[in-house]
């Protein structure tokens, strides 16, 4: 790796992620204003770096798309899917701390356990500085190449990764609190805070924030766009993401708050249910299915005919409980166009599969396909292989699940396009 190079490996802990099930890999995770993985891009370009070269082995394709967006980086970029992070060079860096920061002394807590010792054994076991508090960074680092000046040792449960993801926007905010434009750079834009308000630095508001009477934000606060903290609120040592609402005289110490979600760090509790004068989401769920293809599923449905009557069905890997017999292939699809115009299933993506059939596979593959979006037809189809059950057909689903969506998509397209009602016959059966 040249200084004007720079490798970065994505580190794959989602079997960790148990406790926030968070959609994308850690490296997307938000810290302060934006994801971590953008934060070393920052990095890379204050460093004089002209490309950077990015591994991922966790959801590849969701951090593909992400850099397909990453524009405003006046480097090149370019992306590997892996199998594993240890296939990546030896020389990239992990990207599971903020670049060039050290571990915070005094922060969120990662003694799981409650003794006042960290989780863990070996030379990175070491006392905590009390109940509650993160211990001063080590200089041991184990492994692959540090990302920071001195992180902590890696996570090795859910909330862990949510302690270690607070403990960099406490870092984050410090370091941005000690440049001089700091007053210029920690409010957004268009955010209506009521004069009877205290700000106590540091804190991060982004845009488009409303602000209540009496409320009392930071230390070590960061409130997302477009969110609004009614009134009489304390936030401290917290994050509330983007477009969330906080109901008034509600008080959020060392808290996440995501999409409705509260994660209380301090009691390591996980609160999903809330009264939505409370807590709640701003954010409009966003369209699962497009407009153009509920119309292709209806002209399919048009064209391929009613399907059988069945009285089977199974549930999917992400929940769904779908029509039909997960082995049985095409004879499946014509039942499930109806869910593709009720905006509840995507026309294109992986074949759904049942969990045992998910847990039938290599873990490498396993572990990509557990995330990735599914749909009535894939690119397997277009191969030939019309189910999970057919051995051949995972090759084809990893393949998809590693690339851009436009990328497979003709091929797709022209399978469906050519689909008669004498092709929706049940697959040959699979041992």
């Amino acid at each position: 790796m040249s200084a004007e190079h720079l490798e970065l490996v994505l580190p794959d802990w989602c079997e960790m992620d148990t406790v926030r099930r968070s959609p994308v890999p850690f490296a997307l995770w938000t810290i302060g204003d934006q994801c971590l993985l953008h934060h070393w891009l920052d990095h890379a370009v204050n460093q004089g770096v002209s490309s950077v070269h990015v591994f991922a082995a966790d959801r590849p394709a969701v951090v593909r798309r992400l850099l397909d967006e990453s524009s405003l980086w006046p480097v090149k970029i370019d992306f590997t899917a892996i199998a594993t992070t240890a296939a990546a060079p030896a020389t990239a860096i992990h990207v599971d701390w903020l670049p060039g920061a050290a571990a915070p002394p005094n922060t969120v807590c990662l003694d799981i356990a409650g003794t006042g010792q960290e989780k863990g054994g070996g030379q990175n076991a070491r006392a905590t500085d009390g109940p509650g508090i993160l211990p001063a960074a080590s200089n041991i680092i184990t492994g692959a190449k540090s990302t920071g000046l001195a992180a902590p040792p890696a996570p090795t449960n859910g909330w862990e990764l949510i302690a270690r993801a607070a403990a960099m926007e406490q870092a984050w905010l410090e370091r941005m609190a000690a440049a001089p434009d700091y007053h210029l750079v920690s409010i957004g834009y268009s955010c209506k805070i009521h004069p009877a308000a205290t700000l106590i630095a540091p804190y991060f508001i982004g845009d488009n924030v409303f602000i209540g009477p009496g409320c009392e934000i930071g230390p070590y606060a960061v409130i997302g766009s477009g969110s609004m903290i009614a009134g009489a609120n304390c936030v401290a040592h917290s994050h509330v993401a983007a477009d969330s609402f906080l109901g008034p005289v509600t008080a959020l110490d060392h808290c996440l708050l995501d999409h409705g979600i509260l994660f209380n760090l301090k009691h390591q509790v996980r609160l999903d249910q809330i009264e939505s004068h409370l807590v709640a989401s701003l954010d409009k769920p966003a369209c699962l299915v497009p407009l153009k293809d509920r119309l292709c599923a209806v002209l399919l449905y048009l064209r391929l005919g009613a399907p059988a009557a069945s009285t089977r069905s199974f549930v999917t890997i992400d929940g769904r409980t779908l029509p039909g017999d997960p082995a049985a292939g095409l004879s499946n699809r014509a039942a499930w166009l109806p869910l593709v115009w009720q905006g509840k299933l995507p026309l294109y993506g992986v074949l759904p599969r049942t969990t045992e059939q998910l847990d039938g596979l290599v873990g490498d593959w396993r572990d990509v396909l557990r995330h990735a979006p599914i749909g009535v037809f894939s690119y397997a189809d277009s191969q030939g292989c019309h189910t999970p059950a057919d051995p051949e057909e995972a090759v084809h689903a990893v393949y998809q699940a590693t690339l851009p969506a436009a990328a497979l998509s003709a091929a797709i397209v022209h399978f469906t396009r050519s689909l008669k009602a004498a092709d929706l016959t049940p697959s040959p059966r699979f041992p």
